[in-house]
């Protein structure tokens, strides 16, 4: 899927303290403080739990032979089972993260609205590889500004130059990263637990696309809800807005470009192709501040 073109307009958000990570930030104070997710949420979470399963139950064992079968697949490369990898952030911090890139990059509801678009939804990102792609970037400042590089190199905008020049020349890439594993189609990160923080109180929905039996994509509506309670996190919690203006950015500058054109364009990358299944992409920080100095070197000469 191809997104539309946006405007060429960069935006600069270097009035954002670096040293302010939102990593550091309590996200599920962030987003529960907000006075529209807590009333949607006490409306719709305050159900009680279903049993928990016993586990000595045939329906237990079962469960438990059945992931360790998973885990087995790993790579497919070896019959050693694969453990998967310790997630580097929490569901609350994806939760707002993705909530800011959703209402940042989709675009909007088309007009009368399809039939599976939720009630009230304002804006659809469209395939899931589209999502984790923009997710990856965003996670990842170093990857983030070689791709600035890239695109410096093949059109000669120094505002692009100047952006990379300025994740890379401060802590960003080591503060900010959080490192994703390597799937099948590149960079991947369960999404089902943060989007369920988003989907409870009516946020964002996930919508299956195809007929019955095979899903075709997977797309995320963004409801009028959930930009009302993204501007109100960032309100009350200003750090977030390095989100905001890094999602500008990034949008910006992969206009017009589809998720499968993303991944292709990620996996040039020699440490990201590299990488085994279920395993963390590595980072390429030092690479790419080499790269920036060779690049200023070379314009001084």
């Amino acid at each position: 899927m191809i997104r539309q073109g946006r405007p060429e307009h960069i935006v600069d958000f270097t009035h954002v303290p670096c040293a302010m990570t939102p990593a550091s930030i309590d996200a599920n104070r962030a987003l529960s403080r907000t006075s529209a997710f807590s009333q949607a949420r006490s409306a719709t979470w305050n159900t009680p739990k279903p049993p928990a399963t016993p586990a000595g139950s045939r329906f237990a064992r079962r469960r438990s032979g059945s992931m360790s079968s998973i885990r087995r697949r790993g790579s497919g490369l070896t019959n050693e089972p694969v453990e998967p990898a310790e997630p580097t952030t929490s569901r609350m911090q994806d939760a707002v993260r993705l909530l800011l890139l959703i209402d940042g990059a989709a675009e909007p509801v088309d007009d009368p609205p399809p039939p599976a678009a939720p009630s009230g939804a304002v804006a659809v990102l469209r395939t899931q590889v589209l999502l984790q792609k923009l997710d990856f970037w965003l996670r990842n400042p170093d990857y983030f500004a070689n791709m600035l590089l890239d695109r410096f190199e093949a059109s000669g905008d120094a505002a692009l130059l100047d952006h990379a020049e300025r994740i890379l020349t401060s802590e960003e890439p080591e503060i900010r990263r959080h490192p994703m594993l390597r799937y099948r189609f590149g960079a991947y990160e369960p999404l089902d637990a943060a989007l369920s923080v988003l989907a409870g109180p009516g946020l964002v929905f996930r919508r299956r696309e195809g007929r019955p039996g095979r899903t075709r994509q997977h797309n995320y509506y963004l409801t009028e809800h959930g930009r009302e309670v993204a501007r109100e996190i960032v309100a009350e919690e200003p750090a977030l807005e390095y989100y905001v203006g890094r999602v500008a950015l990034l949008v910006a500058v992969t206009a017009g470009q589809g998720g499968t054109e993303l991944k292709d364009e990620q996996y040039r990358q020699q440490e990201y192709a590299g990488t085994a299944y279920n395993a963390r992409i590595g980072a390429i920080t030092g690479r790419v501040r080499q790269r920036l100095d060779a690049i200023r070197e070379a314009g001084a000469a």
